[in-house]
């Protein structure tokens, strides 16, 4: 095989026709007032830690749109965000040396950064940003459902346009039929995204086959033409695999992916060291206080509070109990 070619199957019809069914790739948000704010010390970054303040952005009234600064700290600012100094109230540049700014009183949007090192999880190639907003806007778009066309498993399976949604606890992932396919009497699995290991385009190399790229789904029943968007959740026993309607929605599909699962990773690191307390036989008040843990950082980081429906414009910030 040459030049990342896939021996994908031509038996399964393309997705193209589908295009006009779902045609927006994910969430817009425009308004900087709705990007929320992260806390210091929680999450890596570049396989170091936020430290208070000293991350974030100093952007006042005279931000403009731009390209990606990087801030006093080392750390990279939001896309499309660049510190103004063009006075107002809060107004000012990024901090220097050991200057501080208040969490509370500044404007900050920056990035999680996730380090490949994350030895539960490999988020797709070029998927690095894990902040907030992605996460929520990803969350959201979920909930309302993203029509794809997923690949069975079987080989009498035939590809299909199905919807994908995430459950109320903000973690687990389903589909059902699109309006006008067929449906079985099966009742779909329901993944727990905290098991997921890797998000892998197709055109990313297979680990347990080095000479072949994507999944052994996928090179059987994805059309050659459809690869550049097509790519696989990959779980401990199956595959996911999925064709994007378009190439936009892929990669809003592989970015939210990545950030949703990476940070349901390192929420289960924190909440209860890898979530094993409860596989190896923890005592029950042990478990039980694990899996409270747990539920309530996942809570927080995908705004799956039952009161709390989509986006949550006026949370200022998250944290991972």
């Amino acid at each position: 095989m040459e030049g990342g070619d896939l021996p994908y199957g031509s038996d399964v019809s393309s997705a193209d026709k589908y295009a006009d069914r779902n045609s927006d790739p994910g969430v817009h948000c425009s308004e900087r007032e709705l990007l929320p704010v992260l806390p210091g010390g929680q999450y890596t970054m570049e396989g170091g830690l936020y430290d208070d303040g000293a991350a974030a952005m100093g952007a006042g009234s005279g931000g403009e749109l731009g390209g990606g600064p990087t801030n006093a700290a080392g750390g990279v600012a939001a896309p499309g965000m660049t510190t103004g100094g063009g006075g107002g109230a809060g107004g000012g540049g990024a901090p220097t040396g050991n200057e501080s700014v208040s969490l509370g009183t500044a404007t900050q949007t920056h990035e999680v950064r996730m380090p490949m090192l994350l030895s539960t999880f490999k988020p797709a190639t070029g998927c690095t940003n894990a902040s907030d907003f992605i996460v929520r806007c990803f969350v959201a778009r979920l909930r309302s459902g993203i029509t794809v066309v997923k690949h069975g498993r079987s080989r009498w399976c035939k590809s299909r346009l199905r919807v994908l949604h995430v459950h109320s606890d903000g973690r687990s992932l389903s589909w059902k039929p699109a309006l006008g396919e067929p449906s079985s009497g099966k009742r779909p699995p329901k993944l727990d995204l905290t098991t997921c290991r890797e998000v892998r385009h197709a055109w990313s190399p297979d680990p347990d086959n080095p000479m072949f790229t994507g999944t052994p789904i996928l090179r059987q029943k994805c059309e050659a033409a459809n690869a550049h968007k097509s790519f696989a959740l990959i779980f401990p026993k199956r595959t996911v695999d999925i064709t994007a309607v378009t190439a936009d929605q892929c990669k809003v599909l592989m970015e939210g992916f990545s950030a949703l699962c990476f940070r349901l990773h390192v929420a289960q690191k924190v909440a209860g060291g890898d979530g094993k307390s409860g596989s190896n036989g923890g005592g029950v008040g042990e478990s039980g206080n694990n899996n409270e843990e747990q539920s309530r950082a996942t809570a927080s980081i995908t705004a799956s509070n039952k009161s709390d429906k989509g986006l949550v414009p006026s949370l200022g910030r998250s944290e991972v109990k």
